[in-house]
C-alpha cells in the first residue's frame, strides 16, 4: 500500500493533483478542496481557463445542482499522483468557480468520484494537533 498526505489548508482538506498538459509538455499541479458531497460522474471542478491547458478530449455538458448549479462544460483529464503511483483519466467540470467562494490559493475541487479511486481516504489528526488528508492506494510508487 502507498499513502500520501496533505496538510489541511486554512482548516480545509486539500489534495494536490497533477494534470497532464494537452500538448504533452508535462503536467500542471492544482491544489483542490476535497468535497465528498460533490458527487456524480465528474471527479473535479476546475477553472474555465484550465480547459485549454489540460483537456485530453471533450465530454458532454452536464447539469449540476447545489453550490454549483446549471449547465457546465466537461472535459476528460489525465491525472496523476506520482508519489503513490496513481494515474487515471477522469471527467472534470470546467467553469467559472466564483460562486463556490473557495479559499485563496485553492484552484478547484476534488469530489467523491475521485476519492472512490482510493482504497482509503480521510482526515487524520497528527501528533501536533494539526490535521492532514490521507489517500491510500494498493498501487506502489512508480519507478523513476
Amino acid at each position: 500500500m502507498a499513502v500520501v498526505s496533505f496538510p489541511f489548508y486554512l482548516d480545509c482538506p486539500v489534495v494536490e493533483v497533477q494534470f497532464r498538459r494537452m500538448d504533452g509538455s508535462g503536467t500542471v499541479a492544482r491544489r483542490l478542496l476535497v468535497d465528498s458531497g460533490f458527487t456524480g460522474q465528474s471527479a473535479f471542478v476546475l477553472p474555465s481557463a484550465d480547459e485549454g491547458l489540460v483537456v485530453q478530449r471533450l465530454a458532454p455538458e452536464t447539469e449540476t445542482a447545489g453550490a454549483l448549479h446549471g449547465r457546465h462544460r466537461r472535459i476528460w483529464v489525465a491525472c496523476t499522483m506520482p508519489p503513490i503511483g496513481f494515474r487515471d483519466t477522469l471527467l472534470a467540470i470546467c467553469t467559472d468557480m466564483t460562486p463556490l467562494a473557495l479559499p485563496p490559493l485553492i484552484e478547484g475541487m476534488a469530489g467523491l468520484t475521485f476519492l472512490q479511486r482510493f482504497q482509503r481516504w480521510g482526515g487524520e489528526r497528527r501528533g501536533d494537533g494539526s490535521w492532514q488528508f490521507l489517500l491510500e492506494t494498493t498501487l506502489g510508487p512508480q519507478a523513476p
